[in-house]
């Protein structure tokens, strides 16, 4: 029997002893095998000096692999790897003894065992392909970026050792397994959860079809695309897949060959630790050699998966000014790859290498720039090669990538592209003259910008940025205390700003100086609009002042009814960073002013063509409605000759006190004060029908609104009240709290503008809050009151009872419900009504379905219903739909079952067969057999008592279903 564990002197003759001791491979053919002379050339590397044998290892992989496959096999396999751990140090067998055995327990001597440790590499007892997992620690230098490095655990014999900055690497078992295959093992490694990932085996199972067709359970002649994205779907990615090859009109990427936009998709995902990108290549056979011009011919295709990338340090990491694609990008300055590939071995640079020419891949001419190659090395005076091939004219060319992110990441690098090339249209528009501030630092057309673009996680992000920010020309002069003011205050906002988990950034440089200008922080987990962009951060005050010129109209926009025009998403949300802060909301607004809300209801004459009227911008009221998101300056230079705000707004005030009438307010969702007054909704026709407080803003939502009253008499005091029908009437959530904090946004906002002549006092209208309504009594008089009061037509009576309505649903409180059981009464009254008719009556019907489905149980007073239901089912319940009508039979059984006596509704609503489902029929037919009288009664029946008013509680069925009565 073997013993359970050697130790050697490394030397690559021995290591292949030893595998084919595992393997009953003779030594010529693993000597001459690529990846064994790659390991090895990589172990001489890093300075191996000892090997560790630990045999019978049990591996995950391995073991799997062999359930499912080797062991229903006719040929033996061996249950059993033999796995091999190496070190940098001496290490003589008996000292590694003691050390198993705990003779020796000296830390020293075992930390140092562990410091060591360069890794291992499992040996798979398989005649072909017998490199299984492998974990090596490996050589790389400062000048390759590979944000994706993992670190693996090993525990030999009780010793617990470890292996950092490396991603597991094993070969293709071309039994169980292929290419692709292994590069989705190595994508998943690189991602972390090593113990979740599966075994290459189960890769292959899972990315197979279904099995309903003819292909085979092990399809190991290669993974097509569709199964690359099945398998990692499988293990809970979101795929996406970018395709190089050139199809007609395909510009998504901008123009240039699959090199550049592979370089620029890679980059975009690998930067920011995000994905481990599977590239799939054409294995080409160059004959023609070098950079010269030719036609290399396809032969396979391959997959790899990058983990590492290089860029051209002459240049400073910033692309040639002839780079490829319209849009110049920090990606297109990458020299190489770091990649895994199975062919070769783990950690292989993949030079990107000018080739002019053109690649026939199935007959199908591509026309190329570049290639990919391996310049390999030599090891023991044998020339490593690629599976097989010569490196020198084994080129690869790309054909796609694909990239297994994180499933909210819904923003791909081709929607972010275009979202970046609307700053340079804008900037730099055709035609227009050159930005004269910004030409030292973008050049006359954009040609000195170039942009660095990937997708992070937005603590790093976060953490990049502020580094950029501390390091960045714009807050060099540490000793002036503003500058480190804004610098504080500029940090400060970007490290306290709500992001999502991804974000992407896109970083302006100049090429000339290499600097950053300006960041665009982009929410990566929505869909590309205004509000996509999440912040600007400017690195450069000329920068931050030019976009502000540009970004910005002319016009003054403290002016409270300036509204800025679209240009696209991009530039609106740049321009939103600029605009004032009436765009901001407060924090605990909802406290103060109430949730904001959209109006009750809208007026015909306010609304033109589906568009609500907004008087900040209608000609006849801009300059008589002001929305003060502060206080306004008096002392304000006039802006365009226009004249300041506070003359403008106290000008306004002085003509209402005059002429004693009414001024309109409301609070909107962003907290900003909007004054204004009823002004009649045609220019031309001072008796036209008033604007009210939704044309304030345009129909938008608003917190609390109500009237501002002048002065009565010789009094001195502006009366602030909350007489508002569309934002303040029966708002359950106001109360004079809130319009007392009202009061005192109207004092900051206005009062301290105009001194003492301006002093407010707050009257609460109780008609127009919710303070009124202490008890169901009350509502009942409201709920009456309102709904018989003549100045309301049928439309704002409709809106009424829609208002009560959503109190009831939502359950606010128990006077609300009371209330709104009185609303549905009224509902139904009108309904009964046989003036009811029209556009009213049809509305009615639809807020009375509403009302009976989503009935939650409240007490009412039966007696209160029964009249008004039995004359509405006596009118066959004309006008409801298939659905109101269930609803209807339900409340009839219900009323009928506690007591009131509905025996001839029960009736007349059992021949609606046709609209009434099986289980509410049969709830009809019970409930009209309990009404039936008794033929024989019973001997020892007790006499009867006089029957109750009760009390009871039902729910309605929900649409298109009825469970039945709940009696």
């Amino acid at each position: 029997m073997a013993e359970a564990f050697s130790v050697y002197n490394y030397e690559h003759n021995t290591v292949a002893s030893v595998i084919a001791e595992t393997t009953g491979l003779s030594l010529p053919t693993i000597l001459g095998t690529a990846q064994f002379l790659f390991m090895m050339k990589r172990l001489e590397d890093v300075g191996a000096h000892t090997l560790v044998v630990e045999r019978n290892y049990v591996d995950r992989d391995y073991l799997s692999d062999y359930t499912h496959f080797h062991a229903r096999s006719f040929q033996p396999y061996d249950r059993f790897c033999t796995r091999l751990h190496f070190f940098h140090r001496p290490l003589a067998p008996s000292f590694f003894q003691s050390i198993v055995t705990g003779l020796t327990t000296d830390a020293a001597s075992i930390d140092g065992l562990r410091d060591s440790y360069l890794g291992f590499m499992i040996v798979r007892p398989l005649p072909g392909k017998f490199i299984g997992r492998t974990c090596l620690k490996t050589p790389i230098d400062e000048d390759w970026t590979t944000p994706l490095l993992q670190s693996y655990s090993a525990r030999l014999f009780g010793i617990n050792l470890s292996v950092g900055g490396t991603v597991a690497f094993q070969e293709q078992d071309s039994i169980v397994a292929a290419c692709a295959t292994c590069a989705v093992w190595f994508a998943l490694n690189a991602h972390g959860d090593h113990h979740l990932i599966p075994s290459p085996g189960n890769i292959t199972r899972r990315a197979a079809p279904d099995q309903g067709g003819a292909q085979r359970m092990f399809p190991n002649r290669g993974l097509d695309m569709d199964m690359i994205v099945r398998a990692l779907k499988r293990e809970q990615y979101e795929v996406v897949v970018q395709d190089f090859r050139p199809l007609p009109g395909d510009t998504a990427l901008g123009e240039g060959d699959g090199i550049c936009e592979a370089k620029r998709t890679i980059y975009a995902y690998l930067r920011g630790g995000v994905a481990a990108p599977i590239m799939g290549v054409y294995l080409c056979e160059d004959v023609a050699g070098g950079e010269e011009d030719g036609e290399a011919a396809g032969f396979a295709r391959h997959a790899i998966t990058v983990l590492g990338y290089r860029f051209d340090e002459s240049r400073g990491g910033l692309p040639p000014a002839d780079a490829s694609g319209g849009l110049r990008m920090r990606a297109d300055a990458i020299t190489h790859f770091l990649v895994h590939d199975d062919r070769v071995g783990p950690f292989c640079a993949m030079a990107i290498r000018k080739k002019p020419g053109r690649v026939r891949i199935h007959g199908t001419p591509i026309t190329t720039s570049a290639v990919l190659s391996y310049a390999l090395e030599e090891f023991k005076g044998t020339k490593l090669n690629v599976g097989g091939h010569d490196p020198d004219t084994t080129v690869q060319v790309p054909g796609l990538v694909a990239l297994a992110t994180y499933h909210k990441i819904r923003v791909q690098l081709k929607d972010v592209i275009p979202y970046i090339e609307e700053l340079g249209r804008y900037l730099f528009a055709s035609g227009a003259e050159p930005i004269e501030s910004l030409t030292p630092f973008f050049g006359v057309s954009g040609e000195h910008l170039v942009w660095d673009v990937y997708v992070a996680d937005s603590t790093a992000v976060k953490s990049a940025v502020r580094d950029a920010l501390t390091a960045c020309d714009r807050f060099a002069d540490r000793s002036d205390a503003q500058v480190r003011g804004n610098l504080s205050a500029e940090a400060l906002r970007v490290m306290t700003a709500g992001w999502p988990r991804y974000v992407w950034r896109a970083t302006a440089y100049g090429r000339e100086t290499g600097k950053p200008l300006v960041d665009l922080v982009i929410d990566a987990t929505d869909t590309i609009q205004v509000r996509s962009l999440l912040t600007p951060v400017f690195y450069d005050t000329t920068v931050l002042l030019t976009f502000k010129e540009l970004l910005v109209p002319k016009e003054d926009i403290s002016d409270p009814w300036w509204t800025y025009s679209r240009v696209s998403d991009l530039i609106d949300g740049l321009a939103r960073h600029f605009l004032p802060p009436r765009m901001i909301p407060v924090i605990d607004a909802d406290e103060r002013y109430g949730h904001p809300h959209p109006p009750r209801w809208l007026k015909p004459h306010e609304m033109h063509s589906h568009m609500v009227y907004n008087q900040q911008n209608l000609p006849w009221t801009k300059e008589r409605c002001f929305v003060l998101a502060d206080q306004p300056d008096a002392d304000a230079e006039p802006a365009g000759g226009m004249t300041p705000l506070s003359k403008r707004l106290k000008g306004f005030l002085d003509e209402l006190r005059a002429e004693n009438r009414v001024a309109i307010w409301l609070i909107d969702e962003y907290c900003n004060l909007v004054i204004g007054e009823d002004a009649p909704s045609d220019q031309d026709d001072a008796a036209s029908p008033k604007l009210g407080h939704p044309t304030l803003i345009g129909g938008a939502r608003a917190r609390i609104s109500g009237e501002l009253r002048p002065p009565e008499g010789d009094g001195d005091a502006w009366v602030l009240t909350n007489a508002s029908g569309r934002y303040s009437k029966l708002r359950l959530d106001r109360d004079r709290l809130m319009l007392e904090e009202a009061q005192k946004l109207v004092e900051k906002r206005c009062g301290s503008l105009l001194k003492a002549a301006f002093p407010i006092k707050a009257d609460w209208r109780e008609q127009h809050g919710s303070e009124r309504i202490r008890t169901s009594r009350d509502a009942e008089i409201e709920i009456r009151d309102l709904l018989g009061d003549q100045r309301y037509d049928d439309h704002d009576r409709m809106n009424i009872v829609r208002e009560w309505a959503d109190i009831f649903v939502h359950g606010q409180s128990a006077p609300a419900a009371a209330a709104s059981s009185v609303a549905m009464t009224s509902g139904l009254a009108a309904l009964a009504s046989a003036e009811r008719e029209g556009p009213a009556r049809a509305l009615f019907l639809h807020m009375i379905d509403r009302l009976l489905h989503h009935w939650p149980g409240q007490a009412v007073e039966a007696q209160s219903l029964c009249p008004l239901i039995k004359d509405w089912i006596g009118r066959n319940g004309a006008g409801l739909s298939a659905d109101g009508r269930c609803a209807l039979a339900s409340l009839c059984v219900a009323l009928h079952n506690a007591g009131n006596g509905m025996a001839g509704e029960l009736e007349i609503i059992s021949d609606w067969t046709e609209e009434l489902p099986n289980v509410l029929l049969t709830a009809i037919r019970n409930a009209r057999r309990s009404a039936a009288p008794s033929t024989a009664p019973s001997p020892t029946a007790a006499p009867e008592q006089p029957a109750r008013k009760r009390r009871f509680k039902f729910s309605a069925p929900r649409a298109g279903k009825v469970d039945g009565p709940a009696g």
